[in-house]
C-alpha cells in the first residue's frame, strides 16, 4: 500500500474492521511485465510462498487475490468486451467472497477505493469501481475530476477524516434499492454505451453551432 492509502486504511480501522484488497493481477502484466515487483509478489502468492492475506493491525488485514483478470480496455468489440468484463466481475467478487469468509466478516459492508491523487490517477478511470458497483456494495473512494462523474452513486472522500465519516454514512443509508441502481449501472457501462455518450455530445455540439 502507498503511505497516503496506508494512512487512510489505518484512520479507518480504529474504529471499523478493514478488509484492504489489493488490485487483481492484469493478464497484461503477467504476460510482459514479469519481473516486476509487484508482479513477482503475485506469483508468490499464487505458489503459497507468500500470504494471500497479511495482518497489517488488530483491525487491518490486506488481502492479494489468487486470479488474473483478462486485459481488456483495448478491446473494441462490444460482446467480447461484456462477456471478459463479466468473466473478470464474477473471478474477482468469488475472491473477495472467500477473504471475506475466511476472516469470519458477517457482511462486506462498505467498498473503498482510496489512492494517492496527482495528474495521472485525476482524470484515471479506476475499473475496480465498476467491479465494487456490480456487486451492489456502498462504495467510498478517493475524491478526483474522473470520480465526480459517479457522484450521485459513490461516496467522495477527500480526506482520512470524511473516509471515516462516509463509511458510517455508507452503511447507514443502505438499501435494497440502491444496491440494485449500482448493479444497473455497473451493467450500463460497457464499450457500446460509450460511444453513444460520446456520439451524443457530438450531435449536441453540432445542434449548438449550427443555431448561432
Amino acid at each position: 500500500m502507498g503511505t497516503t492509502i496506508k494512512n487512510a486504511a489505518l484512520e479507518i480501522s480504529k474504529r471499523n474492521r478493514v478488509l484492504f484488497i489489493g488490485p487483481p493481477l492484469q493478464r497484461s502484466f503477467q504476460l510482459l511485465k514479469i519481473n516486476f515487483p509487484e508482479v513477482r509478489k503475485y506469483w508468490a502468492v499464487f505458489r503459497g510462498k507468500h500470504p494471500d492475506l497479511r495482518q497489517v493491525s488488530d483491525n487491518l488485514t490486506v488481502f492479494y487475490p489468487k486470479t488474473v483478470l483478462e486485459s481488456i480496455n483495448l478491446i473494441k468489440d462490444n460482446r467480447i468486451y461484456d462477456f471478459l468484463l463479466r468473466v473478470n466481475e464474477k473471478r474477482f467478487a468469488r475472491q473477495i467472497l472467500k477473504a471475506v469468509q475466511r476472516l469470519n466478516f458477517k457482511d462486506f459492508d462498505v467498498a473503498i477505493n482510496p489512492q494517492l491523487v496527482n495528474p495521472l490517477t485525476d482524470t484515471n478511470y479506476p475499473l475496480k469501481i465498476d467491479e465494487y458497483l456490480s456487486m451492489g456494495k456502498p462504495i467510498v473512494a478517493t475524491k478526483t475530476r474522473f470520480m465526480n462523474y459517479f457522484g450521485d452513486s459513490v461516496y467522495l472522500a477527500g480526506t482520512r477524516e470524511e473516509y471515516v465519516s462516509l463509511i458510517e454514512t455508507a452503511i447507514r443509508e443502505n438499501s435494497p434499492g440502491k444496491e440494485k441502481l449500482r448493479i444497473d449501472l455497473a451493467r450500463s457501462h460497457s464499450w457500446e454505451n460509450f460511444i453513444g455518450k460520446i456520439y451524443k455530445q457530438i450531435e449536441l455540439l453540432s445542434a449548438i453551432r449550427s443555431n448561432e
